[in-house]
């Protein structure tokens, strides 16, 4: 947003700025559009089962990830 220098709005516009980046409501807002795209991205994946994950982060696994393994595992007992 341009304000002229000397305007009556540039000081407290100045004042909001610095309050919103010390808060760090910058890095907040940022976080959770990284979160809603994820949430958005896993939402969209195929049906194939093949989870893809392209920010690098974790994927949480369920009984249905280690199905093979309990298999595998009962098997030997």
């Amino acid at each position: 947003m341009f304000v002229e220098k000397g305007s009556q709005f540039a000081e407290p516009f100045n004042r909001i700025v610095y309050c919103t980046v010390e808060a760090g409501l910058i890095e907040k807002y940022y976080a959770d559009s990284t979160y809603s795209r994820r949430i958005q991205g896993l939402s969209n994946m195929c049906d194939s089962g093949v989870e893809a994950n392209p920010d690098g982060g974790y994927v949480v696994f369920s009984l249905s990830h280690l199905k093979v393994i309990i298999i595998i595992y009962l098997s030997w007992s």
